[in-house]
């Protein structure tokens, strides 16, 4: 799509080129008629809810416009709330999986290498402050997901639609397209269970705002358990996730998983 609006423009230009070349300087008011002409046409052309975001760290993010909905292209890396405070970044592996506050990392702790390509690992605790996102943006609900998912043709089909496509991330074979644009990435998530990272290349797990109703276990009905969607080398489809399933002792909250923002 950026491909085809960068192609119209330059073949709009170069009218303009030619066109003021064959007008003489008595006609210039011509020239700046076509010229304004012009300028109408290609601003028309530019969807203003599909603009590019620079965010926290003048980090820059590419966006798509799926359906209605507008969504980040990338995963979010930012290591500050939007009111410009820091959100802590926590390493060792018994403090993360004992947190009941909002916490930020990087696969294998490793910023360096995977902040650019894959973003940052959020717990559900940054998620509820709501103050991950930019201004006019926020994480997606499990409606907002819904929604995506339906614009592409149902949860069977949504992952090759969403799913980066080529080796470069995903792992021999891969049968996506991308045809979304979504470029989503396999950049794995932090279990809690344990707080070690796993599924890098393989997994790719994201946030939603939404809580779901608490799994009966042992005839026991628990809290309220966040939610996460899935994307995996093992199946183009996209699975909705609740952590975890079987072992409510273990506290779904401090999944450390990507975020993408939907814009408001």
């Amino acid at each position: 799509l950026d491909f085809a609006f960068a192609s119209f423009n330059l073949i709009l230009n170069w009218v303009l080129f030619k066109l003021i070349n064959m007008l003489s300087l008595k006609n210039i008011f011509i020239a700046s008629a076509l010229f304004l002409l012009i300028i109408v046409i290609k601003s028309c052309c530019k969807d203003e809810n599909i603009e590019d975001v620079t965010y926290n760290d003048s980090i820059y993010y590419k966006t798509i416009k799926i359906g209605e909905q507008v969504w980040m292209a990338e995963n979010l890396k930012t290591t500050h709330f939007n009111n410009g405070t820091d959100i802590p970044k926590v390493n060792d592996n018994s403090v993360w999986i004992s947190l009941n506050s909002p916490g930020v990392c990087f696969y294998n702790n490793n910023e360096k290498n995977y902040r650019d390509i894959y973003g940052a690992l959020y717990n559900y605790f940054a998620v509820a402050t709501g103050k991950l996102c930019p201004s006019g943006w926020h994480i997606p609900s499990i409606e907002d997901w819904s929604q995506l998912i339906y614009n592409l043709g149902g949860t069977d089909s949504a992952g090759i639609k969403l799913k980066e496509e080529g080796t470069a991330h995903w792992p021999t074979p891969n049968n996506s397209d991308n045809s979304s644009g979504f470029t989503a990435l396999p950049g794995g998530y932090r279990a809690p269970w344990n707080g070690t990272y796993t599924g890098i290349n393989m997994q790719g797990l994201w946030w939603s705002s939404s809580l779901v109703e608490g799994q009966f276990y042992m005839g026991t009905q628990y809290e309220r358990r966040p939610l996460f969607y899935g994307l995996s080398t093992w199946s183009d489809s996209i699975q909705k996730l609740v952590y975890p399933s079987v072992k409510p002792s273990i506290n779904g909250k401090v999944v450390g998983a990507s975020i993408r923002c939907i814009k408001d």
